[in-house]
């Protein structure tokens, strides 16, 4: 299965900061990342709806937004497919870090 146009990023500008949407599939809020400046270092805090792992990779991925683009960054996730393989959970995840990525850096121009 092409997963590549179910899975959506969409930014949007909050003041300074920028706030990501990433949805696919049945979407929903599955978890939560925020990512910041404190006391000069870059920190990052998560929170996720019980039962949910996608704070496992919109954490790193805020991170790289607030360093990336130097504000406050939250990433909100709910991507879900029904019936998925293992394999294909990782082309997903893959697909969701390179998509999210990009639009990231695309910001930049």
């Amino acid at each position: 299965m092409n997963f590549e146009p179910a899975i959506q990023i969409a930014a949007e500008r909050i003041g300074a900061d920028y706030l990501f949407v990433i949805t696919g599939g049945t979407a929903h809020i599955g978890a939560s990342a925020t990512a910041c400046l404190r006391d000069g270092e870059w920190i990052v805090q998560t929170a996720a709806v019980p039962g949910h792992r996608e704070q496992d990779i919109i954490g790193p991925l805020a991170l790289y937004a607030a360093r990336t683009l130097q504000r406050t960054c939250t990433i909100v996730m709910g991507v879900h497919f029904d019936g998925v393989t293992k394999t294909e959970i990782e082309r997903i995840v893959a697909l969701i870090r390179s998509k999210t990525a990009a639009k990231i850096d695309g910001l930049l121009r």
